[in-house]
């Protein structure tokens, strides 16, 4: 349970980052969520103070260090403390190797690999004071293993495992714990994109897109944003003291 924690979910306002918020909320965490879509995290926020939880949400790019230093400041100044900074904020675009343009690069090394940086060192300056904390970011599959047409996403999502693999070494011995989530193919609005960029890029049926990922899946069904707020949870908890700079995968198998 997290009764009582604060926590700042980042892409709360769609896909894995709301589901992660959902679940904190019925865990009993106090939260501040953060979207760059102010509509859509305002409706996530609105939603939960609906069934009781204690949530406010800010329109918040991952991008702007000082967006991510008021939003800080806030969650302290609503809860007195940050207990747990979890980085669900992420994007992909899909393209051949020999296609990719600059621009498709920056767009996945920015949002997914320097949002995580930004977010990471904002929640270390808050949790090193108290000794205290839990970060928790959304690797991927992609972090992992090679994927076909996502050269770009898995190198943004093996640069997010790597930092914290390190930030969680340094920021050890301040009590604070850093770890990483790596789902497989997950049935989000995200994914459905894909599923249509694919298809595109190879040539073939978006259905058999769909079938060639639950195929690689030795469990048989897609990965839901519910089997990673689960694990997400489970890693931000306080008795979980001795787990940190992980690479949890959520895939139903389809790394092994």
């Amino acid at each position: 349970m997290l009764q009582n924690e604060s926590a700042i979910v980042t892409g709360a306002g769609s896909g894995i980052g709301r589901e992660v918020s959902y679940r904190f909320a019925r865990s009993g965490a106090k939260l501040l969520l953060l979207d760059k879509d102010k509509t859509r995290v305002e409706q996530t926020a609105a939603e939960l103070l609906a069934q009781g939880a204690e949530a406010e949400a800010m329109a918040t790019d991952v991008l702007s260090y000082e967006q991510l230093c008021d939003a800080a400041d806030r969650a302290e100044s609503l809860y007195g403390k940050i207990d747990i900074w979890c980085n669900c904020a992420g994007v992909s675009t899909m393209n051949h190797v020999w296609d990719l343009t600059e621009e498709e690069w920056d767009f996945n090394m920015d949002v997914n690999a320097k949002g995580v940086f930004l977010c990471v060192k904002v929640a270390a300056a808050h949790m090193m004071p108290r000794r205290y904390g839990r970060i928790v970011s959304i690797a991927s599959i992609a972090s992992l293993q090679s994927d076909p047409l996502l050269a770009h996403y898995c190198a943004s999502k093996w640069a997010v495992l790597g930092f914290s693999k390190t930030a969680a070494y340094e920021l050890a011995k301040y009590g604070i714990t850093v770890n990483c989530v790596c789902p497989g193919t997950v049935a989000t609005e995200m994914q459905a994109r894909e599923m249509q960029w694919s298809a595109h890029l190879q040539g073939i049926d978006p259905d058999q897109v769909y079938q060639n990922w639950v195929t690689g899946t030795p469990i048989g069904i897609l990965t839901q944003p519910s089997d990673v707020a689960q694990a997400v949870e489970f890693l931000a908890r306080r008795e979980n003291r001795m787990i940190t700079g992980i690479a949890l995968p959520v895939t139903g198998g389809a790394e092994l």
